[in-house]
């Protein structure tokens, strides 16, 4: 039998792969869409922290070109008082806490109120601001002792964290466009927190929305797709099988029909040797003393069973050669068989039993290559069996199939040999050729009939053959069979 312990230790392999494989792809969505939604979180807060920041810049612009025209030949918005002027008409925002000014290079200038801390810009926020473009911080918790001189009157929360927006806006020159300060302005951000916090609850709730559904549509195609990957391995496993069952037979059968070759031509040259040999042991025998009959007349049984073998062979191959067609009954197939065996049947003092429960019939080629095969079986069953032992033979039948049991009451088989029993090997028997039963399944294989050994213990051995019924005849006239005999 082939070994499947290959297909079947990835068919275990493969039982863990469709739960891993939804696992890990559930975490790459749920680690996916997370990133996504990191990503347009914070897009979407720079967003909404500019937008103060571009109001800022449109009304510092607007007071900056005011200043620029009115007051020109004072400075005009290169002087840090005009600047100063522009810092607190844009400050007038309702949420602004206090305001710094800082010159081109981000160096302080001048803050308000007075008590605000000095601070200095980073220069990377100098290099965004010479584009014209307003540039905005925002801090969830910033504390507002961080912000003010200790000595300075203290805000009523001035130990507590409060968000705070800073809004950067750059201050241009109208001539030649270069950046001559910057305006800082420090704006309490409560409703901007409230906002982006809804903005949180918003993002996350929709994006537990699509990683759920992505989720179910997920894990509903991935289980399609290993289902039929599932199937698809199982009758891959199953082909596989077949294919190496298949390669088992092929190879049984190279063995075994170079034999059958070599059989069919010692047949035709053996049976006239045996025949002249049939005669002269019958003749010998009544020319012989007393004493010596026994003798003789086991040498005449053995010529005469080696006759019958080589008649029923050669009528099997004159089967094959012409287009004679009958049918045959299970009851004549046994009485065939009865007188095959009879003379080995009174020689080991074995008995004999057949059970007949079947109307069907056989084809004359069936007949011919089942005889065969029982007759086989029977020889070894007999031999096996000890003398007084009984052989027995059943026929059966149902909707599907023809069933033959040949049963003794032998040692059995040795369990080293079981898994070999029909392949060519050393026979156990004295004499033997070890190709018997390897010959009898083959045989078995050209009627489409399997062949097995159905038990084996030390009480003896049961061999079942299964004829399906679309092999067998259907009913026609019967005619006489005993070529057979």
């Amino acid at each position: 039998m082939p070994d499947q312990r290959p297909i079947q230790s990835l068919l275990r392999r493969f039982r863990w792969l469709p739960l891993a494989t939804v696992v890990m792809s559930l975490l790459i969505l749920g680690a996916v869409i997370a990133s996504t939604t990191l990503v347009l979180r914070g897009q979407l807060r720079r967003q909404m922290a500019g937008m103060d920041g571009r109001v800022l810049n449109a009304v510092a612009q607007v007071h900056a070109t005011t200043v620029q025209k009115d007051l020109a030949e004072l400075g005009g918005l290169e002087d840090p008082d005009n600047q100063l002027m522009v810092l607190l008409e844009t400050s007038r925002h309702k949420d602004v806490l206090g305001a710094r000014l800082f010159d081109a290079d981000g160096r302080f200038v001048e803050s308000f109120p007075p008590r605000l801390l000095e601070a200095r810009l980073d220069p990377a926020d100098v290099r965004d601001l010479r584009f014209h473009e307003p540039l905005s911080h925002f801090y969830p918790f910033f504390k507002l002792q961080n912000l003010f001189y200790p000595d300075a009157a203290p805000h009523p929360a001035a130990t507590s964290a409060i968000p705070l927006l800073e809004v950067n806006v750059p201050l241009h020159a109208s001539e030649d466009g270069r950046l001559v300060g910057i305006a800082q302005f420090l704006i309490e951000g409560q409703r901007l927190r409230a906002e982006l916090a809804r903005l949180d609850r918003q993002l996350w709730r929709l994006a537990g929305i699509i990683y759920l559904a992505a989720g179910i549509l997920l894990v509903l195609a991935l289980g399609s797709a290993f289902r039929r990957l599932r199937r698809t391995q199982v009758q891959l496993a199953d082909r596989t099988e077949s294919l190496l069952r298949a390669n088992e037979e092929l190879a049984l059968a190279a063995k075994t029909s170079a034999v059958g070759a070599v059989a069919s031509h010692l047949i035709h040259g053996l049976r006239n040797p045996l025949a002249g040999l049939q005669n002269l042991v019958t003749s010998l025998r009544t020319q012989t003393d007393r004493a010596d009959q026994d003798d003789w007349e086991a040498a005449a049984a053995s010529t005469r069973r080696m006759q019958t073998m080589i008649n029923q062979v050669v009528g099997v191959l004159r089967e094959q050669e012409t287009s004679r067609f009958y049918q045959v009954r299970p009851a004549e197939l046994v009485d065939i068989v009865e007188r095959n065996i009879r003379p080995l049947l009174d020689s080991t003092g074995v008995r004999w039993q057949p059970h007949v429960r079947a109307e069907g019939s056989l084809t004359n080629r069936e007949g011919h290559l089942l005889t065969l095969i029982v007759l086989n079986l029977l020889q070894n069953a007999i031999e096996a069996t000890p003398r007084g032992g009984l052989v027995t033979m059943s026929i059966t039948e149902n909707d599907q199939s023809l069933t033959l049991e040949v049963s003794d009451e032998g040692p059995g088989f040795p369990a080293s040999l079981r898994a070999q029993l029909f392949a060519p090997c050393a026979s156990t028997k004295e004499g033997g050729s070890g190709i018997g039963l390897a010959i009898t399944r083959l045989l078995a294989s050209h009627l489409g009939a399997q062949l097995s050994l159905q038990s084996s213990t030390d009480q003896g051995c049961v061999f079942r053959i299964v004829l399906p019924r679309a092999a067998a005849g259907e009913d026609s006239k019967v005619a006489s069979i005993d070529v057979l005999g």
